[in-house]
């Protein structure tokens, strides 16, 4: 009788495991691949048809030039068919999107580029075409959309790029007729835009880089291409000073900055190779953190994001090792989590979004709670370049191919049977997923329009 207890209870064991195994509690299991869609309510409505003869936004090269957000609106480059690719706004709704300017009048255009925020004005380059390419901001109006200042008189253009705002102050690089490419700040007004430092002296071009901000400092990366680094300004050219020279490694290589715990954290080359390094904005507290592929080799520390406390990253740590890393900014307290290229790193509510192989990934920060969400693509990589990991509400966005339907828009809630596809709706080779208010605004595309925006509701 006893015996017969015994097997019955190892059975039910038995029947419970395979149940929570169907059910997806237990994860050990390998994952289901294969295509999911899920039909919304309200399915992804076209907000308004730009360009009835063609794609409406502009997204830059390679998705170089994507909207920004200013207030209850997004900000873009579209064209029309009509006046050239000019700027748009749109707040979702048909009656919300229209075209801002027309800054170079009639079919030409103004190719608004580098769109940043700062305060309640969105800067921008633009060409009128008689100025060339100079700095300009929006209101949001026709009437407040002007020149800030023509840095380069005449049709050459000072070509700003680089865009930082922050403060109410803009930081950007540019060219003048009295020097060369060179690092720029602009209140917004002509008497308050000037240059923070002629890193190349004279007429040459400074190699630039980017800029970040960390403890109510700005930081940036400028170099002659032989001596210069990590630079730090209090938006003044008598604050402004080289904190780190990194030699003849050139800027190019100090980038990826990332606030962490009131201090800068960035990758960089020096003799000890591209690795991860700290500044707490002074000379002496500018300092490699760890040399995690040791000797003249770079880890090449990239996609740097805070979670959780912690500061996580992808890096290399050998010849075709990479792995994910958390740091809490301590050489010692610098720690590898899962191996894997990984790359896109995002924070949404208690998980940690990226991409490993081609497919998305999860993690709660520690190694046995990283985990692949899902393999949607089993023959390829399935995430769009970027991927545009997205919160709205509960759910976390997401673009993807699963093979079979072409890129369009996922969903998930962090797990892999909560990962769907939202059907009815194709995304653009080049897309942005914008949460504004209740909704998402993408570039997408149907059978028969062009890329053009569109709104989705959960």
């Amino acid at each position: 009788m006893i015996s017969t207890r015994i097997s019955a209870l190892f059975v039910c064991a038995a029947i419970l495991a395979g149940c929570l195994r169907l059910s997806g509690a237990v994860k050990s299991e390998p994952v289901q691949s294969g295509a999911s869609e899920i039909a919304l309510a309200r399915p992804p409505a076209l907000v308004k048809e730009i360009n009835p003869s063609g794609d409406g936004p502009a997204m830059g090269f390679l998705g170089s030039n994507p909207p920004v957000r200013l207030g209850d609106a997004i900000y873009f480059a579209a064209d029309d068919g009509v006046n050239g690719t000019e700027l748009w706004r749109s707040d979702g709704t048909p009656d919300g999107t229209w075209l801002v300017k027309d800054i170079a009048p009639g079919a030409a255009s103004s190719d608004p580029t580098g769109f940043a925020v700062s305060g309640s004005w969105l800067y921008f380059a633009a060409n009128d075409g008689s100025s060339g390419t100079e700095l300009w901001r929006s209101d949001g109006t026709a009437a407040g959309t002007t020149q800030v200042k023509d840095l380069w008189p005449g049709a050459t253009g000072s070509t700003p790029r680089s865009l930082l705002g922050t403060d109410g102050f803009l930081y950007f690089f540019a060219a003048s007729d009295t020097g060369g490419l060179e690092p720029w700040r602009s209140d917004g007004t002509a008497a308050g835009t000037l240059q923070l430092v002629d890193v190349n002296p004279g007429a040459a071009d400074s190699e630039t880089g980017t800029w970040g901000q960390a403890g109510g400092i700005v930081y940036f990366s400028a170099s002659t291409g032989f001596s210069g680094g990590l630079w730090r300004t209090d938006g003044t050219p008598g604050g402004t000073s080289l904190l780190h020279d990194y030699a003849s490694f050139g800027v190019s290589l100090v980038r990826n900055f990332q606030e962490f715990a009131g201090q800068l954290f960035f990758s960089a080359k020096s003799s000890g190779g591209t690795e991860l390094w700290r500044s707490d904005g002074t000379a002496p507290g500018t300092a490699m953190v760890k040399d995690l592929f040791p000797g003249a080799n770079s880890s090449s520390p990239a996609s740097l994001t805070v979670f959780n406390g912690s500061l996580f990253f992808g890096a290399e740590t050998s010849l075709y090792a990479n792995m994910l890393w958390k740091s809490d900014g301590t050489g010692a307290g610098t720690v590898a989590i899962h191996p894997g290229i990984v790359s896109d790193l995002f924070v949404s509510g208690s998980l940690l979004y990226f991409r490993l192989g081609g497919e998305p990934w999860v993690s709660d920060g520690s190694a046995v709670g990283t985990r692949l969400l899902r393999r949607i693509n089993p023959d390829s990589s399935s995430l769009a370049y970027p991927p545009h990991f997205t919160t709205l509400g509960d759910w976390t966005y997401f673009a993807a191919d699963d093979g079979v339907n072409g890129r369009g828009l996922w969903r998930t809630n962090g797990t892999e049977e909560g990962s769907a596809r939202i059907a009815g709706l194709a995304l653009a080779p080049y897309t942005f997923v914008i949460p504004l208010g209740s909704r998402l605004l993408v570039l997408g595309s149907d059978a028969t329009r062009g890329q053009e925006l569109w709104a989705v509701e959960p």
